[in-house]
C-alpha cells in the first residue's frame, strides 16, 4: 500500500472531486451581518457521498472515512459548512480549503504506533527509595509496648 503521491496529483485528486462529484448548495447564513444576513445567501455547503466516490483510491477512501467519521452521516453523506466570511465567493474558498485540508490528511500516511518501553532504572531506583523512605517513616510511628 502506497502513500507516496506528488502534490499535483493530490491537487489533481482535489480538484476531480470539487467539480465532479461534489453538490454545492447555499443558504441564509446564521452568522451575524446585519441586514445582509436576512437578504443573501453566503453559507456554503458541500454535501458528497462517500461511497459513491470514484475519483479517491480504494486505501484513501478508507482512510479519509476513518478520519472525517464526524462528518460523515448514516447515508454515507459528507457535509462540509462555511458561513466565516460575508460574500459567498470567500465562503466558497474556504470550503475549497476545508475539503483540501481533508483530502490532505488522508493522504498523508497513518502515524506509526507509540513503542512501550520499560521505565529507566534510575526510576525504578528512585521509586524504591521512597518506598523505603515512607515505609520507615511509618515504622517509627507504631507504639512500642
Amino acid at each position: 500500500m502506497s502513500y507516496r503521491y506528488s502534490k499535483a496529483k493530490i491537487e489533481w485528486f482535489i480538484k476531480k472531486i470539487w467539480y465532479n462529484e461534489c453538490e454545492i448548495t447555499t443558504a441564509r447564513s446564521s452568522w451575524p451581518g446585519g441586514q445582509n444576513v436576512n437578504k443573501r445567501e453566503t453559507k456554503v455547503q458541500l454535501i458528497r457521498n462517500i461511497h459513491e466516490s470514484t475519483t479517491l483510491p480504494k486505501h484513501q477512501k478508507e482512510r479519509f472515512i476513518e478520519l472525517q467519521q464526524n462528518n460523515i452521516s448514516e447515508e454515507w453523506n459528507l457535509r462540509v459548512d462555511a458561513e466565516v466570511h460575508r460574500t459567498q465567493k470567500a465562503n466558497k474558498e474556504l470550503l475549497m480549503k476545508k475539503l483540501s485540508q481533508m483530502i490532505h490528511a488522508a493522504f498523508k500516511p497513518p502515524k506509526a504506533p507509540r513503542k512501550v518501553l520499560p521505565p529507566p532504572k534510575h526510576v525504578v531506583d528512585k521509586r524504591i527509595a521512597e518506598k523505603k523512605k515512607k515505609s520507615k517513616i511509618r515504622a517509627r510511628r507504631t507504639k512500642i509496648l
